[in-house]
């Protein structure tokens, strides 16, 4: 897998897990910020509504040093 699958994979475990059911990835921005192999992928989720899911990810390499930022938008399916 890409780095990119990665860190969309690990966006939406964390979505649908803060949901409570499945989500859509509707949009998604990836940057890359840094140099170096990412090693520790970290997301944290920015808000949730009753039908939408914004969420922030960040990889670091071996160092800490962070190389890719994401953020993403993800729609619950009720």
């Amino acid at each position: 897998m890409s780095v990119a699958s990665d860190l969309i994979a690990a966006l939406d475990a964390e979505t649908t897990s803060t949901a409570g059911a499945r989500t859509t990835l509707l949009s998604v921005t990836i940057d890359v910020v840094g140099h170096g192999a990412p090693v520790d992928t970290h997301v944290r989720i920015v808000r949730a509504t009753r039908s939408l899911v914004f969420s922030e990810a960040e990889a670091r390499d071996d160092a800490g040093a962070r190389v890719i930022t994401a953020s993403a938008v993800h729609k619950i399916a009720r």
